[in-house]
């Protein structure tokens, strides 16, 4: 299946300082699922796991501290189905690109919004409507002097459960 790199590199090429920060909006419907069910990976620091992996259908807001590697966005409930389309959110990409401040998983906003942040709902409310879920994506406001540089990276990608099925992984 595909993946891609999205990748940034900011540059101040003025005489003066600036203030920049980076926010990405993604659209998580993924196959047929507009509200899809999340696999958040483990997460690690220091060579210690300091969180379980787990699942994930409501909202959840990850800071820097507990961001794990990545995020995973399932077309159907059940991990195994060897017909579901997932999509992998890579947030963690190595020591090249400056990571994430923060990720948020929640409902697609009704209106794009144009503030930084906005008051965030579970992809599942109001209940009355169907689940719209995405991910948002915050690298830091961070102070740039003239001649500085910043790279923000992140790779999404589409992958089937089955290759992860016990059976698939025995020799």
């Amino acid at each position: 299946m595909d993946t891609v790199l999205v990748r940034y590199r900011l540059e101040n090429r003025d005489t003066q300082p600036h203030t920049v920060g980076l926010r990405f909006l993604l659209d998580t419907h993924i196959g047929t699922n507009d509200g899809p069910t999340f696999y958040i990976a483990p997460v690690w620091k220091d060579g210690e796991q300091t969180a379980e992996a787990r699942w994930q259908d409501g909202m959840e807001v990850f800071t820097a501290a507990m961001m794990p590697d990545y995020v995973m966005a399932l077309e159907k409930p059940y991990p195994y189905d060897s017909a579901s389309i997932n999509a992998v959110l890579a947030v963690r990409l190595g020591r090249c690109f400056e990571p994430l401040e923060k990720l948020v998983l929640c409902r697609w906003p009704r209106e794009t919004p144009t503030a930084w942040d906005w008051p965030y709902q579970p992809p599942n409310e109001p209940e009355e409507e169907p689940p719209d879920s995405c991910a948002v994506l915050y690298w830091a406001e961070t102070a740039m002097p003239p001649g500085a540089r910043r790279n923000l990276a992140f790779s999404y990608g589409l992958g089937r459960s089955g290759a992860w099925e016990p059976e698939a992984l025995e020799p």
